[in-house]
């Protein structure tokens, strides 16, 4: 999509995936780049100058995460962490294998020496690596403990120094770790309770961003059924709901927001942006088929008016039919994955 004064335009198609698209990312190094990867069990580099594909890298499963961070790519395939080269992608540099034993379902590259890798999986467990470590037993640098083996739904890296790490369950609950003792440092069961306490609709966590230029930690959740997301300014003592983005439909999402990523205030050529941290806006998308780009601004928790929030720029990606045949299939997927959770627990 381009974005610009008139609103989001969409740019360009790509196509070349024989399944379903599950995660997407910018490969921040290389100017133009997106990364995809889906149930195909491919991982694909596209330039989005030529809109041509750079490559194509087979994984052993369907891809539920991928990350990149300089040359180096890490995906999510099943059960295993497949390494990727970005300038030979054909001959993978490794792979973990024996860590989890349910489905990868995030994995993050950052950390405090940038070369450390996260992952969190339907076990229960969030796992830290060193991938300067070549092999699997020795770069495993901890175990993460998510309070009762919970589904991990997300999971990612903040602060700087030693820095942390952070975890969202299935349930919604958030942890904060240290890295440098592997110890739970925070804990935050029901941060959906306490935004609805404060008048924001929230159901479901989405995940934080890290804003390193403020040292912001930013939480965001979706309502069931709704277009609104709650923001939440996260420290190790507190969790404080601040506001959310709502506006009804044709300016906001009509159905549950899915995805969120964050625009911090240098990438867009600002300076310090209002609301959380040094944030000039975000991008969502959901379960309408509508991408909404918004500002830095939202309505306030405690009742304001919640068209101080109303994105700047709309696009439908897909037609409202298209859109209804997705919940349904995603419905579908649900159960299954339901399902053989429960079968594994049984085992």
């Amino acid at each position: 999509m381009h974005v610009s004064s008139a609103g989001l335009t969409g740019a360009a198609v790509l196509r070349g995936h024989a399944a379903a698209v599950s995660c997407v990312t910018f490969h921040g190094d290389a100017p133009g780049a997106l990364l995809s990867a889906g149930a195909d069990s491919t991982v694909r580099a596209w330039d989005l100058r030529s809109r041509a594909a750079v490559f194509r890298a087979a994984l052993p499963g369907p891809c539920a995460a991928i990350a990149a961070r300089g040359h180096l790519i890490a995906a999510a395939a099943d059960t295993d962490v497949v390494f990727l080269d970005d300038r030979k992608p054909s001959a993978p540099l490794g792979s973990y294998t024996e860590t989890h034993a349910e489905p990868v379902t995030c994995v993050a590259l950052g950390g405090p020496s940038g070369a450390h890798a996260i992952t969190g999986s339907e076990d229960g467990m969030v796992a830290l690596f060193d991938t300067s470590i070549a092999t699997e037993d020795d770069a495993l640098m901890s175990v993460l403990p998510m309070p009762g083996r919970q589904h991990v739904r997300a999971c990612g890296f903040f602060g700087a120094g030693d820095g942390g790490a952070w975890g969202v369950s299935a349930t919604s609950d958030l942890v904060l770790w240290s890295l440098a003792s592997a110890d739970v440092v925070a804990s935050f069961p029901d941060l959906p309770g306490a935004c609805r306490r404060a008048g924001l609709a929230c159901d479901t966590l989405l995940g934080c961003h890290f804003d390193a230029a403020s040292g912001a930690l930013t939480c965001a959740g979706s309502a069931h059924d709704s277009g609104a997301v709650a923001v939440m300014n996260v420290r190790r003592d507190a969790a404080e709901p601040v506001g959310q983005l709502a506006a009804a439909p044709p300016s906001g999402h009509s159905d549950s927001v899915r995805c969120i990523d964050w625009i911090a205030a240098a990438a867009a050529g600002g300076g310090a942006a209002a609301g959380a941290g040094a944030l000039s806006g975000c991008v969502t998308g959901g379960e309408d088929g509508r991408v909404c780009l918004w500002g830095s601004g939202f309505a306030p928790a405690g009742g304001a008016s919640a068209a101080a929030a109303a994105p700047a720029f709309v696009v439908d990606a897909v037609t409202p039919s298209d859109a209804g045949a997705h919940r349904k299939g995603k419905s579908s997927l649900r159960g299954k994955l339901a399902a053989r959770a429960a079968a594994a627990r049984r085992r």
